[in-house]
């Protein structure tokens, strides 16, 4: 595959190969999403793809290779809100701290879907967290139940860390592991946790 620097590689320039049925665009640009994941989805709109479908494919394809790609997530044009919010699910399972830092570049507005998109990032990545503001939660419930999961998430790897390195810190964490187990997949609430400890 060709590379070239500046313009997002040879995908900046796609348009000088004249490729004129839309199905083989399509199948370049899932070529180059899996070779050049931000190229492809900065320069998306040089593609000329108009079928929504293909663009939602590509999008995750980029996704799936790089956290990048969600700077230029709108470039994409996905016009429906329902395919929005849930590339935004997508996204927050393989990306959550990247998801996290673009969520405005999604144009998702309501409440609801913000909240359960926070949920999924804060499981899939606990560094999110930094970024929750970015979402504009308005529910303070909410908000503790997402930190809980940010909590959650990142101790597995603090654990694995810890039990490496201060032997005693992992077994203290382990001690309280078994706290934490029963909400994983649960909503929190302050009175929840408070009532178990």
């Amino acid at each position: 595959m060709c590379t070239v620097s500046g313009r997002g590689g040879v995908a900046g320039f796609i348009q000088n190969f004249r490729i004129e049925a839309e199905a083989d665009r399509i199948k370049v640009a899932k070529l180059y999403a899996r070779q050049d994941p931000a190229g492809t989805a900065q320069n998306i709109k040089e593609f000329d793809i108009k079928t929504q479908a293909a663009l939602i494919e590509i999008a995750k394809l980029c996704v799936e290779q790089s956290g990048v790609a969600l700077v230029y997530i709108q470039k994409f044009g996905i016009q429906a809100q329902a395919d929005r919010i849930e590339m935004a699910k997508f996204c927050a399972e393989r990306q959550g701290h990247a998801t996290a830092y673009f969520i405005r570049n999604f144009g998702i507005d309501t409440q609801e879907d913000l909240i359960e998109i926070a949920m999924l990032c804060a499981e899939q990545n606990g560094g999110m967290a930094e970024f929750i503001q970015k979402f504009g939660i308005q529910d303070s419930s909410a908000i503790f139940s997402i930190g809980l999961k940010c909590l959650i998430s990142s101790m597995g790897e603090a654990h694995e860390h810890l039990t490496q390195n201060i032997p005693e810190m992992g077994a203290l964490l382990a001690d309280l592991t078994p706290l934490f187990a029963g909400y994983k997949n649960q909503t929190f609430s302050k009175d929840l946790l408070l009532s178990s400890l």
